[in-house]
C-alpha cells in the first residue's frame, strides 16, 4: 500500500506541473492583445464626452492617452474621455509582463 500511495502522491505532483505550466505557458502559446472596440477611426462627435470602451487579454500595464485604466475580469474596459473640439487622437497601449507592446490608435472629430 506504501508504494501505491507513493505512486498517486507522484503523480498529483506531475499533473499539478503540468497544468500550472500549460496556464503559463498560453502567453507565449496565444499571446496578448489589446484593441479599441469604440469608437471607430474617423468617427464624428457633437459632444466632447466620449465612452471608450475596448479589450485586453494578458497584459500587466493598460493607459489610454498615457492614463492608467483597469479591465474588469473578462479584460473589458470602458472610460470616458473628455475630448476638446477638433481632430483627437485616442491611444491605448499595453505592456504585457515580458516587456511586449501593443498599441491602438484612433482618430477622432469633435464637432
Amino acid at each position: 500500500m506504501h508504494i501505491r500511495a507513493r505512486n498517486i502522491l507522484i503523480f498529483i505532483l506531475a499533473a499539478s506541473f503540468a497544468l500550472y505550466f500549460l496556464y503559463e505557458a498560453k502567453n507565449l502559446l496565444f499571446g496578448f492583445s489589446a484593441k479599441i472596440s469604440f469608437p471607430n477611426d474617423g468617427e464624428t462627435f457633437k459632444t466632447s464626452a466620449v465612452v471608450v470602451r475596448g479589450k485586453v487579454f494578458e497584459a500587466s500595464r493598460i493607459s489610454l492617452n498615457g492614463r492608467p485604466i483597469f479591465t474588469n475580469e473578462n479584460g473589458d474596459f470602458s472610460e470616458e474621455l473628455i475630448l476638446s473640439a477638433g481632430l483627437n487622437m485616442i491611444e491605448l497601449e499595453a505592456v504585457n509582463k515580458f516587456g511586449g507592446t501593443i498599441h491602438d490608435l484612433r482618430h477622432v472629430m469633435v464637432q
